[in-house]
C-alpha cells in the first residue's frame, strides 16, 4: 500500500510541475523589438461653417519608425460647406507637442489638389494654400503622416495627437 501512495505522489508532483511550466510559457511577456517608435493620433473637430463627416480620430498609428512615404498611415474625411456663400478654406494642424514639429511630415490633399507636404510644425497657423468650396459643395480631405527615412533620432517613445481644424473665410466678390 505504501508503494501505491509513493507512485501517486510522484505522478502528482510531475503533473503539478508540468502545469506550472506550461503556465509560465503561456503567460510570459513576449520579447519586443527593442526599438520604441512614435504613437500618433490625427483627429478633426466640427466647425460652424463646415460639416465634417467624421469628428475625432481618423488616423491612428503605433510604433511609427522612419520609412518610405508610400507606407505612411493615412485617412480621409469629407467636408461640406453648409453656408450660403463660397468659402476659402485652409487646414491648420495643432500637434500636442513640439517634439515632432520638424520630424513628422504630413501631406494634405483637398479633392485631389495638394495643399501641403512638409513638416507638421510648419502649419500650426494654417496651410499656405487654400481651396474654395461653393455653398453646399463637398470635398474629401486626404491626410498622410510619416517619419522620413532621413530621420535618425528624436522620434523614439513620442506620443502625439495632431488636431486638424478647418479655417474658413467668406469669399467676397469684387
Amino acid at each position: 500500500m505504501r508503494r501505491g501512495i509513493g507512485w501517486a505522489r510522484g505522478i502528482g508532483f510531475l503533473a503539478g510541475l508540468t502545469i506550472a511550466v506550461v503556465a509560465v510559457l503561456i503567460w510570459r511577456v513576449p520579447a519586443g523589438t527593442g526599438s520604441l517608435g512614435t504613437d500618433l493620433i490625427v483627429a478633426t473637430g466640427p466647425t460652424g461653417e463646415l460639416v465634417v463627416s467624421q469628428t475625432g480620430p481618423f488616423i491612428s498609428a503605433t510604433g511609427m519608425h522612419p520609412g518610405p512615404e508610400a507606407d505612411a498611415p493615412s485617412g480621409s474625411v469629407k467636408i461640406e460647406n453648409q453656408t450660403a456663400v463660397t468659402l476659402s478654406v485652409k487646414v491648420q494642424a495643432l500637434p500636442s507637442t513640439k517634439d515632432l514639429d520638424s520630424l513628422l511630415w504630413i501631406a494634405i490633399d483637398a479633392g485631389g489638389i495638394e495643399l501641403y507636404r512638409c513638416p507638421v510644425g510648419d502649419i500650426r497657423t494654417g496651410t499656405p494654400t487654400s481651396f474654395t468650396l461653393d455653398s453646399t459643395e463637398k470635398t474629401t480631405i486626404d491626410v498622410k503622416t510619416w517619419l522620413p527615412q532621413t530621420v535618425t533620432s528624436g522620434y523614439e517613445g513620442r506620443i502625439a495627437n495632431v488636431d486638424l481644424t478647418f479655417l474658413s473665410t467668406a469669399v467676397t466678390s469684387s
